[in-house]
């Protein structure tokens, strides 16, 4: 079981999951990467990360059906998700809420943001 300190990238774009893993790194925490929902899923169940950072435009199953799937898991629904999108509707905010994430945060995002984000969903 991962400490709540392991945070799981899950991001199609390697460099924002290079940008992203580097600040979490540097700010204390223990970041792992995927590229894809099918990968994301496998790391979530097997890593059990104290926190995901997911993107909505995903291959191979789309940041939704991700988040939907965490959600219905009983090993992974206790996992706070921050959901990063380029996508700033208001709509998009209220919606992964509703599908149960613990926050949003819309891309681009300061370092500070994320880090803020991060904390204040690891509660």
């Amino acid at each position: 079981m991962a400490t709540s300190r392991t945070v799981l990238v899950v991001d199609d774009d390697r460099q924002a999951v290079a940008l992203i893993a580097g600040l979490l790194r540097a700010a204390g925490y223990q970041p792992l990467a995927a590229y894809d929902a099918v990968q994301g899923m496998l790391l979530a169940n097997r890593a059990v990360p104290g926190l995901i950072v997911l993107d909505l435009q995903l291959p191979a199953g789309g940041g939704i059906q991700m988040l939907e799937r965490l959600g219905g898991s009983l090993r992974t629904q206790s996992i706070p998700v921050l959901v990063c999108s380029a996508s700033t509707q208001k709509a998009i905010d209220e919606y992964v809420r509703r599908k149960g994430a613990a926050g949003f945060l819309p891309k681009p995002f300061e370092p500070a943001q994320l880090l803020a984000a991060v904390a204040a969903a690891l509660g």
